[in-house]
């Protein structure tokens, strides 16, 4: 009974009643804890649990620690020899400050006691909070460690429990055992990490290269749509250049109609075939038929020439020629002389030709 005795250390809770921010209850723990073991102790993690679960379990697989819960209660018969002895011991410590996050808490009163269950329950799983729901004191401090066995954060399982009647030997070796298989927990971690990294990869690449076909594909639509709006654009240019040419062709038609429609009406009246010395005239027009009319000797070329036009033989694109010689009567600059005096004979066949720009006879040439 001697050896179970307490050492004689001041007496209370290592975390006062009226704490509960987890943050500020974990430095007043290790406050505590340090001033009345010493400074050779596990490196605690002050914060919430939740918090110490994400540094130990996620982040890089070959960097996650095993989660040591340390839960106190002051009124356990055990409570100093197991926190001097054991758990401030040099091997133990050197342990779990390599391979463990280490979080405390005191359920020496009910309210933090039920704040830790809660809190497993949430963030852990309802083993971890077992070990400590039915715990009898005197089985306080309680070392509860948790390990990973698969890469999500709600993977976790209970390594070991250890209460604080285990002998310190014992207590080390649970521990070391913990590291051992945590280790090879790590092993098969990494190897699912490849696994789910292949997958991702591969996943990855088959979204580039949809994502790329798309674009391919999109590309391709907007060039066959550029092309269809090119050609839509062309084609009413088209349409509208033809109606328009159209609608200057019409214009000129008509005003061309209008013209041989009031020079034929200024015409005079064609000579009588009985009237003394009339000449007969005929005209080779370009659609290969022939005009025939009367004039008189007095007449004047610019009568013979309005004639011509009041057939459709426009001034400005024909030219009446005369055969032998080769003379054209449309440039003589005076057309107000007689067909006899520009050497027209009575009986005489005029040629009727289109007349053409520079530029289209160069291009014959």
């Amino acid at each position: 009974m001697e050896a179970m005795r307490r050492p004689s250390v001041k007496v209370g809770s290592l975390i006062p009643k009226e704490i509960s921010d987890p943050a500020e209850a974990t430095l007043e723990f290790v406050t505590a804890f340090h001033s009345r073991y010493g400074s050779l102790h596990p490196d605690f993690f002050i914060g919430p649990l939740q918090e110490a679960i994400k540094v130990a379990f996620t982040g890089d697989v070959n960097d996650r620690r095993l989660l040591a819960l340390c839960v106190h209660h002051d009124k356990a018969i055990t409570a100093n020899i197991f926190c001097s002895q054991i758990l401030c011991s040099y091997s133990m410590v050197t342990y779990m400050n390599k391979h463990c996050i280490t979080w405390p808490w005191d359920v020496t009163h009910d309210v933090h006691r039920a704040q830790l269950l809660t809190a497993i329950n949430r963030f852990l799983s309802h083993e971890a909070a077992a070990a400590l729901r039915f715990a009898d004191v005197d089985t306080f401090p309680t070392l509860v460690i948790l390990t990973q066995t698969g890469l999500s954060q709600s993977a976790l399982e209970v390594a070991t429990v250890i209460p604080g009647t285990t002998a310190a030997d014992q207590a080390l070796g649970l521990v070391m055992q913990c590291i051992d298989e945590h280790a090879e927990n790590k092993r098969k971690l990494l190897q699912e990490q490849d696994l789910l990294d292949n997958r991702r990869r591969l996943i990855k690449e088959q979204e580039e290269a949809f994502q790329a076909s798309l674009a391919a594909d999109r590309k391709r639509w907007e060039k066959e749509e550029a092309e269809k709006e090119k050609a839509r654009v062309e084609e009413a240019q088209r349409i509208s250049q033809q109606e328009q040419a159209e609608a200057e062709a019409q214009a000129t038609a008509d005003q061309n109609e209008r013209l041989r429609a009031d020079i034929e009406a200024s015409l005079p009246d064609e000579p009588d075939g009985s009237t003394a010395g009339v000449y007969m005239i005929g005209f080779r027009v370009p659609s290969g038929g022939k005009l025939m009319r009367r004039f008189l000797p007095t007449d004047s070329v610019e009568l013979l020439l309005s004639f011509v036009a009041s057939k459709g033989y426009a001034y400005t694109d024909h030219s009446v020629m005369t055969t032998y010689p080769r003379n054209n009567l449309s440039e003589l600059a005076d057309q107000s002389v007689t067909l006899q005096a520009a050497g027209l004979k009575a009986r005489e066949m005029l040629v009727v030709e289109e007349k053409f720009d520079s530029d289209d006879e160069e291009d014959e040439d």
